[in-house]
């Protein structure tokens, strides 16, 4: 019996130095709007502070289509709490479906669509 809970301890240990030591980030993306020549939205990160790549690309639609109009990425430091983001882009009136990713260590941690006017 001693040996089946001194099993347990250390399995538990491993799980805890490993969940420490993964780094990963959750989080979620709030609306997204385009203000003063910048995409905006905000980040909810639950986790500790993070640095990541913040990707958006704009598809600009008209009649029954969309069209590649803008991409952008840049480096953020995500604090815990509330992030808010800016990427920069100039668009025209019109509407957009966002394709904004979250990307930490090369890996894809958020992929969202948000569609927006100008």
């Amino acid at each position: 019996m001693a040996a089946l809970f001194r099993d347990m301890v250390i399995f538990v240990g491993i799980l805890a130095v490993v969940a420490a030591m993964s780094g990963c980030i959750a989080m979620n993306v709030g609306d997204a709007g385009y203000s003063g020549e910048n995409l905006t939205f905000t980040l909810e990160n639950s986790g500790a502070p993070a640095d990541a790549f913040v990707q958006v690309t704009a598809y600009r639609l008209s009649a029954f289509s969309q069209e590649e109009y803008l991409y952008n990425a840049k480096p953020v430091t995500l604090e815990t709490g509330t992030n808010h983001i800016a990427v920069p882009a100039k668009l025209p009136a019109g509407n957009y479906k966002l394709y904004i990713y979250v990307i930490q260590n090369g890996e894809r941690k958020v992929a969202v669509i948000r569609d927006i006017g100008v």
